[in-house]
């Protein structure tokens, strides 16, 4: 169960690279907390609540910032969003909010997903 009173929505977003341009270190996940202290996780209204709480946190942190001159396709971005949903369902490990989230995507995420990934 949750540990904690927030749940971090974390992603990477795949942005165009310009041919010949290196890369340096690879920058943190951009994440952000979403509360749910005044929720009751046990109503489904409660439930629907956090999940829309969380797709609008993905969505905050899967966009090209301000002024950006890098070529992002839509595809990517919704990627990254869907991304950030799982992240954030697997961490929040409850599971009428993960069965809210199958029934809205068909996703079904777990460990061995991410497992890899930090």
């Amino acid at each position: 169960m949750i540990s904690s009173n927030l749940i971090r929505c974390a992603a990477i977003l795949v942005a165009g690279i310009t041919c010949g341009t290196a890369q340096a270190a690879e920058p943190a996940a951009p994440t952000k907390a979403v509360s749910h202290t005044d929720l009751n996780l046990n109503s489904s209204a409660g439930i629907a609540t956090l999940y829309q709480r969380i797709e609008r946190a993905a969505a905050d942190i899967c966009q090209l910032p301000q002024g950006s001159k890098l070529l992002t396709t839509q595809s990517e971005i919704r990627n990254c969003r869907a991304n950030a949903v799982d992240r954030a369902i697997l961490q929040a490990n409850l599971p009428a909010l993960s069965a809210l989230h199958v029934a809205r995507t068909g996703r079904n995420v777990d460990n061995s997903q991410y497992a890899d990934r930090h």
